[in-house]
């Protein structure tokens, strides 16, 4: 009976790694639309002003540098002064109307002998050129003008962003979009995403951590581009989050948790929110059950639906609320779940990248709202085009087991690993 049961569970986790192997290669092959159109963000003159422009625009903060060959500058819309430029237009006007009634005698300067004029023909006097009618080179002269000049390389359109607003792109349908509009909490320890984490716990064992998944976009109706996209979008999403322990006979998989969800998410300026189903079950390790038959087994099950509402403080620092309902509970799970948080990441692109940090509370019915807390810090790199994160850095966990199949018992970890957020 215990070996039908054991294939059972080995035949499921097989399933469920099927599945969450199917996720990730449907995440790698999502589109990443270089030009995201839906930024919203304060943009200042340049480095000597102190204060920003107050209007905001939608557009990415993608740059280009002079250096390269399809750079195309912008037109100088911000510090265009329409008083300053009417005053310039009424001044030539001027200039040009004393010019035609008081023509300039030139042997003032140069004796009794008039100006030589430039070209055969001309007077010596001003003219006015004529409107519509080019001036006309002598083809020697043309092919000597022209001679060192190289065609130009070919350039992009410039797109002007003062056109770029929610109006004019937030009522777009489309399949697969780039980016998301409701991201995993970075220190949220079952959120889909990949990573890896080696800690330390309490008894001084070596767990090795992991997240194998994703969350991706299946469908749009709002802006395009992955930088903060506006409107709405139906999200799925999946991962298995094995634990390891380095050191034993085979590397031993202790238990492994497995997520499967569908999420409706919206973004509506700095707030963000979503609805949806999820199912969570968790399983002993095989090797595990054969070392330690003794250690009874859980079908811990939940099948939840969540709501969730962040809200972006400021470009680079974020808080969420989420609460969950099991609708379906099974060996010690129950209804209630709780979490809510804070966070810093900020909006930095390139080599350099930025620091982040990151705290996470959930409390959970199953354990009389007792509440974990998990802590991240560390630095981390942000994608220009996908937005997504590649993160490096400590983590520190207190609370009840990270690893749901062992209801009653505390986890303290602390150690270090990799995350990847999409």
């Amino acid at each position: 009976m215990e070996t039908s049961r054991t294939q059972l569970v080995t035949t499921k986790a097989r399933l469920y790694g099927a599945v969450c192997g199917g996720l990730l290669v449907l995440s790698m092959l999502s589109p990443a639309n270089l030009w995201a159109k839906s930024v919203r963000h304060e943009i200042r003159h340049d480095s000597s002003q102190k204060e920003a422009r107050p209007e905001r625009t939608f557009w990415s903060r993608i740059a280009f540098s002079e250096d390269a060959p399809d750079f195309v500058p912008p037109p100088p819309r911000d510090d265009f002064d329409e008083q300053g430029f009417e005053e310039n237009v009424q001044a030539e006007s001027r200039d040009l109307e004393l010019a035609n009634d008081h023509p300039r005698d030139d042997s003032e300067f140069v004796g009794d002998t008039q100006a030589e004029p430039l070209f055969e023909g001309e007077s010596g006097q001003f003219e006015p050129p004529v409107e519509g009618e080019p001036m006309a080179l002598d083809p020697q002269e043309e092919e000597i003008i022209g001679g060192d000049l190289a065609p130009l390389p070919p350039q992009r359109d410039y797109f002007d962003p003062g056109t770029n607003t929610d109006a004019f792109a937030a009522g777009t349908w489309q399949v697969m979009p780039s980016g998301l509009m409701y991201r995993s909490y970075l220190a949220g320890e079952k959120e889909p995403r990949i990573s890896s984490v080696w800690m330390k716990d309490q008894s001084g064992r070596t767990v090795w951590e992991s997240t194998l998944g994703a969350r991706v976009g299946l469908l749009r109706h709002g802006t395009t581009g992955a930088y903060r996209p506006q409107g709405w979008q139906l999200d799925f999403e999946g991962g298995a989050l094995p634990r390891v322990l380095p050191g034993t006979e085979s590397t031993m998989l202790e238990a492994v948790d497995f997520r499967v969800g569908i999420q409706s998410t919206w973004a509506i300026d700095r707030w963000h929110f979503k609805t949806g189903y999820y199912h969570l079950s968790s399983h002993l390790g095989d090797e595990f059950v054969i070392e330690n038959p003794l250690v009874p087994r859980f079908n811990y099950v939940r099948d939840s639906t969540v709501t969730g509402v962040p809200y972006d403080i400021t470009d680079n620092w974020q808080t969420y609320g989420e609460l969950a309902y099991a609708l379906g509970a099974e060996d010690g799970a129950k209804p209630i779940e709780l979490q809510y948080g804070l966070q810093y990441s900020p909006l930095e692109f390139g080599l350099s990248g930025a620091p982040f940090a990151a705290i996470n509370g959930h409390s959970r019915q199953d354990f009389g709202y007792v509440t974990s807390v998990n802590c991240q810090a560390g630095w981390q790199w942000r994608g220009v085009e996908s937005q997504r994160l590649l993160r490096i850095g400590l983590q520190y966990y207190r609370g009840p087991a990270l690893q749901y199949s062992f209801p009653g018992q505390n986890d303290r970890l602390f150690g270090a690993g990799m995350w990847i957020d999409f």
